[in-house]
């Protein structure tokens, strides 16, 4: 067979788009730090080394997703240390969470300790909103800055407490929440895996069609 410019043409086009296809998917795929998920315990320890605890699902008396659980300590996040969980089933991950709770442990006002959470989940969602679009947001919240603070605002916050942002993106969900009770602020980061968000998407979907008792 002859093989004319206009085949090349065709043949390079292919390979060049299809190329761009792969690197298209795979960017769009989430993953946690750079671990895939259905990531091995084994994969996970080498590329973060090993984890402070461990634990299983009995411990927890099943209130876990998965099967087995890891905890890191002082992981560092855009600049933030975090602990750090990761989930697993069946010997493959299936989320992870960060859990921001040394923002605020010295000791100093209530209205600070407001702006250092306040100030911190808007940074992260800015940095999320970069990387994965725009977010399906409940309660809108904006940066409290350096300025001060007036009781009437602090007060508006914590009674519009829980904000939540979320991502669906490359298949898994990204959730980052900012919670206030029992008087004391909570911040964490949730990844889940492709099963998962499923799983969590049916769960929704029952709620929404359950009349019973209506």
């Amino acid at each position: 067979m002859r093989i004319t410019r206009s085949t090349i043409k065709k043949v390079f086009g292919f390979v060049f788009f299809a190329g761009i296809a792969c690197i298209i998917s795979y960017a769009q795929t989430l993953n946690f730090r750079g671990i895939p998920f259905e990531a091995s315990p084994q994969d996970v320890i080498a590329k973060l080394g090993e984890p402070n605890e461990k634990h299983t699902n009995e411990e927890f008396k099943g209130r876990m997703l998965g099967d087995q659980l890891y905890k890191y300590n002082g992981l560092i996040v855009a600049g933030y240390s975090a602990g750090t969980e990761i989930e697993f089933e069946n010997g493959k991950m299936i989320g992870a969470a960060y859990y921001f709770s040394s923002l605020s442990e010295q000791n100093i006002a209530d209205i600070e300790k407001l702006r250092i959470y306040v100030n911190t989940y808007t940074d992260l969602l800015d940095k999320l909103t970069k990387l994965y679009g725009n977010a399906n947001i409940n309660n809108e919240l904006e940066s409290l800055g350096e300025g001060p603070i007036s009781w009437l605002l602090g007060a508006e916050i914590e009674k519009n407490a829980p904000y939540k942002a979320i991502w669906d993106y490359g298949g898994g969900r990204v959730i980052q929440i900012l919670k206030y009770e029992n008087e004391k602020w909570a911040l964490g980061l949730v990844y889940v895996s492709p099963e998962v968000k499923g799983k969590m998407d049916s769960a929704e979907t029952e709620k929404k069609g359950n009349t019973e008792g209506l």
